[in-house]
């Protein structure tokens, strides 16, 4: 459905923000990506980058972003293969053209992050952007980064954080894999549970491979991961106090929660997060990234729940990222290329 601003504007527009995804950057030539069943084109998708921080910081975008939500995944697991020096260097390069958007950059934490970086490396990185905003605690189970966390600091890092963008409107970024293999150290109890779980049902010796798996077991993979108890609980108190308040509430992770959308991806214990979500009338909406397609439905409680396509698997000429403009009782969404432009409408 094609958004006239005309018509948009007609209400007042509280704030906007950015959404791209999946950049996963390499200075490397194209290739087939896991599956073998598409193209991955590394060089083309920061430009794809440069071309969506054209258009926020330029006069073709009607409503200048607050803000910028990178969904996680900003540059490929390929780098790994140079070693840190070169994953650093894709990581700067691409941190630097969202310095040019001229708003704050919100970086989520998705599964190419943990092939590239250790928590405690992304811990003392650009990536770990909730750092400035209000957070919580790390999950004290996690040996990996606590003893990193220095002794003056008044907001210890967490990668799960929420902020208030305008009255009324509270945005909570979540981290979908504080549950995973991926990111801890083999010593530390996430990874040797996470590892127990996928391996009582996943039996594959790729653990990324789901053959065999059927149904909705098909997210058992690796490359999957899922929400610990602490940020379940820390989730529902931030619910809670938004409900209180009478806030309405945008939610953004990598992986997606919802497994009508793509088994393969989902969330390993989706079914915590959406019975939470769906417990309080505040949430309006779910963004996420990590299938690559883009995809926006409502759900049972009215929820409008979209994906972002992966900008690494577009092809020169075309994008895909889009423009939120949020009104008091609606978002409206202006896409680009491959992002379809449509007005979520709250209940």
């Amino acid at each position: 459905m094609q958004v006239s601003r005309m018509e948009a504007k007609k209400q007042t527009c509280l704030f906007s923000f950015g959404l791209i995804a999946d950049i996963q950057y390499a200075d490397a030539d194209n290739r087939p990506n896991f599956r073998q069943n598409c193209v991955r084109y590394y060089r083309n998708s920061l430009e794809l980058l440069k071309e969506a921080v054209r258009h926020w910081s330029g006069d073709s975008c009607a409503s200048k972003p607050s803000f910028v939500m990178q969904l996680g995944d900003i540059i490929d697991g390929f780098n790994k293969r140079g070693g840190k020096k070169q994953s650093f260097q894709a990581l700067n390069v691409v941190i630097n053209e969202f310095d040019k958007a001229g708003c704050d950059t919100h970086h989520i934490l998705g599964n190419h992050e943990f092939y590239n970086f250790t928590r405690a490396e992304i811990a003392s990185s650009r990536l770990l952007s909730g750092i400035n905003f209000e957070t919580t605690e790390v999950d004290t189970t996690c040996s990996c980064i606590s003893e990193l966390i220095p002794t003056t600091a008044e907001v210890p890092p967490a990668a799960y954080y929420h902020f208030s963008p305008c009255p009324g409107f509270r945005c909570v970024v979540l981290d979908t894999y504080d549950v995973s293999t991926l990111g801890h150290d083999e010593s530390c109890s996430i990874h040797q549970d996470s590892m127990n779980l996928l391996r009582s049902v996943n039996k594959n010796e790729c653990l990324n491979s789901p053959d065999g798996l059927q149904g909705i077991d098909r997210r058992f993979v690796e490359y999957n991961g899922g929400m610990g108890e602490s940020q379940l609980r820390w989730l529902e108190g931030v619910l809670q106090k938004a409900s209180n308040d009478q806030e309405k509430v945008i939610i953004f992770g990598h992986a997606p929660f919802h497994p009508t959308i793509e088994v393969d991806c989902c969330l390993w214990n989706y079914k915590d997060i959406l019975q939470l979500l769906h417990s309080f009338s505040c949430v309006v909406a779910v963004f996420s990234g990590h299938v690559h397609f883009f995809s926006h439905f409502v759900d049972e409680k009215g929820i409008h729940v979209v994906t972002m396509p992966g900008i690494i698997e577009i092809a020169p000429g075309s994008n895909g990222f889009g423009t939120v403009e949020v009104y008091q009782d609606k978002l409206v969404l202006h896409g680009n290329g491959e992002v379809k432009s449509c007005v979520m409408s709250f209940p």
